[in-house]
């Protein structure tokens, strides 16, 4: 409180509010598209939204006034929990019966939140105690698509990074395990092997079939057991037999009889003939479905060769990953 003399005179008393140091209360997580629940289950995809929160600080925070006022609301007026531990995680969930189902008791929960995260990206912000913002950042479901509905959570790339990072794409990253890892720290990004699609051959003319060939680059063996192909990223279809192990500057062919043995059953797929049709290919490495590398997009390119040798030439369309 403060008063201002003017000659003999003084002003009334004023009273300010001035924040000098951000509170340390982060957003690290954000399931907005969670995978559909189990067969049978009665609770829908967006049930098992959550949002998780840090307290990166190096001594306990009063939770009393913080707020989340865009995109979905949640308030901590009157909450059960009241104080987060420094670098404690808490989570907040759009349907706690469904959260619990799906990941047990385990984590902390302060409450259900009002609304619903937007599938499309949206706008979320978080204000202290004296309505000041601690947060203010867009999450873009393009920048990560495997976080689109795979199961995949969105995670921040840094928690100690400066929070002009939040609004920033490159400040965040798809998390590492399915599921996402409410309440608990993300483990690091496994290194994936350098594997690329080589040379693809669509819409073959018998005796030809269509086949994918993938080829290691590098001078490491790359093991790519468990990894998937697919034509649509949502939907794993073909596993890569275990043991599936490419020799440095190897090759791994896969045909119809692989990813396609019974035409018009799933899980199989065809290869479009249409040359400028993106047929994205990912892989659930280190043998688990639960981690996808990038997915591939091919572009038509001129009759060539296509697999070491081939019989014929004639009748096939050869397609080349682009990038």
């Amino acid at each position: 409180m403060a008063r201002v003399r003017s000659g003999t005179k003084w002003s009334g008393p004023s009273a300010a509010t001035f924040i000098v140091e951000t509170p340390p209360l982060v957003i690290t997580e954000l399931m907005y598209r969670p995978a559909p629940a189990a067969e049978g289950s009665p609770y829908a995809p967006g049930d098992f939204e959550f949002i998780e929160l840090l307290n990166r600080g190096t001594a306990s925070l009063d939770l009393r006034g913080f707020e989340l006022v865009a995109g979905i609301q949640f308030s901590f007026a009157t909450p059960t929990l009241t104080t987060l531990e420094a670098g404690a995680r808490l989570v907040l969930v759009r349907n706690r019966a469904a959260f619990v189902s799906r990941y047990g008791g385990g984590p902390l929960i302060a409450g259900e939140f009002s609304g619903a995260l937007a599938n499309e990206g949206e706008r979320l912000r978080l204000v202290g105690p004296a309505g000041e913002v601690v947060l203010d950042f867009r999450y873009e479901p393009t920048a990560q698509p495997a976080t689109d509905g795979l199961g995949f959570s969105l995670v921040v790339a840094d928690e100690a990074q400066p929070l002009s990072r939040w609004d920033d794409g490159a400040g965040w990253r798809t998390g590492s395990v399915r599921g996402g890892t409410p309440g608990q720290p993300d483990p690091p990004v496994p290194g994936f092997p350098r594997v690329v699609v080589n040379e693809v051959l669509a819409h073959a003319d018998r005796p030809l079939v269509d086949t994918i060939e993938l080829h290691n680059p590098t001078l490491a063996a790359a093991d790519i057991s468990g990894w998937y192909l697919t034509d649509d990223r949502r939907t794993p279809k073909f596993r890569i037999p275990a043991g599936t192990v490419l020799p440095p500057g190897g090759f791994a062919v896969f045909t119809e009889a692989d990813f396609h043995p019974t035409a018009g059953q799933p899980p199989g797929f065809n290869l479009s003939a249409a040359g400028d049709e993106a047929v994205p290919l990912v892989g659930g490495c280190g043998g688990s479905a639960h981690r996808l590398c990038p997915r591939v997009h091919l572009r038509r390119v001129a009759e060539r060769r296509l697999l070491r040798p081939p019989s014929r030439q004639h009748g096939r369309r050869a397609f080349r990953a682009a990038g």
